[in-house]
């Protein structure tokens, strides 16, 4: 898993510390969560200990880790008019940061994901 980390990393040229945790009881998961990053760490993403990724887990680390690349890169651009409450579920899923979060984690599935998953 940090071999695919890292390759990401490198294609959206940043730095970051990934940290895995087997703290199932933190409170920025829940059941299907596999990571997040907190915003006060800058570049650090936390990834949720599993015996196995799915292809699935994979594309949400993909897309974390896009997320993580627009807050640090341009937020201004990706984050406007974004709020944490008060989205409707059109509204959040039509916001531009998602649309690109889940457009990039689709092309990193399809380039990158048979590199390091035996399908």
């Amino acid at each position: 898993m940090n071999d695919y980390i890292r390759a990401i990393a490198s294609i959206l040229n940043i730095k970051l510390n990934v940290i895995i945790e087997n703290n199932k009881s933190d409170t920025h998961y829940t059941e299907k969560t596999v990571a997040y990053y907190k915003l006060q760490n800058g570049y650090t993403i936390y990834i949720r200990e599993q015996e196995a990724y799915s292809l699935f887990d994979m594309y949400i680390i993909a897309r974390e880790l896009r997320i993580l690349w627009q807050f640090n890169k341009n937020f201004e651009y990706y984050f406007y008019g974004y709020r944490l409450n008060g989205m409707t579920e059109k509204q959040y899923e039509s916001h531009i940061s998602n649309i690109d979060a889940d457009v990039f984690a689709y092309l990193i599935k399809d380039d990158m994901v048979g590199n390091f998953v035996k399908v």
